[in-house]
């Protein structure tokens, strides 16, 4: 057809990221739940554990109460990740309740664990680590209803990474990454000073993390802390000298604080590096402008 697609699909993933075995462990179980803010079309399923996943379970629970399978795999081998297309596309009303529910088995009798004797094991993305995730394509009526299931899973998943890091950094305060990603999601709730301090703390434990600085030198800039930026966006590059986003972020100090020369020098940076940057590109426009606008006054 020449027409343009009138809907697009959205996918919708059901993680846990607090996964942790005991050794001998038959039965852990891991579970997450999303409540559908529109109405959609279920098209694709697609489960994923590692080699100790045992039980997956996805189901709906319907507005009415009754329970609905979408996906049961009672023997679990890791061989059977894929994406499953079901034959005609799954009804599920707003309101609907989708349901991830996994169990492990960590004991010496599943054949398929990859440590004998069993031993402790956490999330991660390595195939002797475990995962827990169940993804959803779903299509909804129209775009605007896509825009409102976008819009309602991002808070969502935002909730679930403040509480699975925080459940890992009582575990371990010690973890740099969570402490990191807990600051990103607290950014997104508007929760900046509670941020601010998971930021520190990483690169407290880590100094070498460029990502930590990263998201520490864009708070400094948007609160107009420009030395405290500039320090950030300068060991990002130490750090990293391909970031294109911190020679950007770089760039902006300069231009707050007139230094129109260096802002444009960075801006040319970042544009060397990834020519298609927007942002950057507008901004060099702006720092040029300005340039002129001095040299007119003069």
């Amino acid at each position: 057809t020449d027409k343009p697609p009138a809907n697009t699909p959205f996918r919708l993933n059901l993680i846990r990221y607090g996964i942790d075995i005991p050794p001998g462990a038959k039965d852990y179980s891991i579970e997450n739940r999303y409540l559908l803010p529109v109405d959609v079309d279920l098209l694709r399923i697609l489960p994923h554990t590692h080699y100790l996943g045992k039980e997956l379970q996805g189901y709906a629970l319907l507005p009415d109460g009754t329970k609905k399978w979408l996906l049961l795999i009672r023997n679990w081998d890791f061989n059977w990740q894929g994406d499953y297309r079901y034959a005609e596309p799954v009804f599920l009303p707003k309101g609907t309740t989708l349901v991830m529910h996994f169990t492990y088995d960590n004991s010496a009798e599943n054949v398929h664990n990859p440590n004998q004797p069993p031993k402790r094991v956490k999330f991660g993305l390595q195939t002797t680590d475990e995962m827990g995730e169940l993804w959803f394509q779903l299509l909804p009526r129209n775009a605007a209803d896509r825009e409102i299931l976008a819009r309602d899973f991002f808070v969502k998943f935002t909730k679930d990474a403040v509480a699975e890091n925080t459940h890992l950094l009582q575990s371990n305060p010690g973890d740099a990454a969570a402490h990191t990603r807990l600051a990103v999601a607290l950014i997104v709730l508007g929760q900046t000073s509670e941020a601010l301090d998971h930021l520190k703390a990483a690169v407290g434990l880590r100094p070498d993390d460029d990502e930590a600085h990263s998201v520490l030198a864009g708070i400094y800039l948007r609160q107009h802390r420009l030395d405290e930026a500039r320090a950030e966006f300068e060991t990002v590059l130490r750090l990293k000298p391909d970031d294109y986003q911190a020679y950007g972020g770089l760039g902006s100090v300069f231009l707050m604080q007139g230094n129109l020369a260096q802002a444009e020098s960075c801006y040319q940076n970042a544009l060397r590096i990834n020519p298609d940057d927007p942002i950057a590109r507008a901004n060099l426009e702006r720092a040029r402008k300005a340039k002129e606008g001095l040299g007119n006054q003069n």
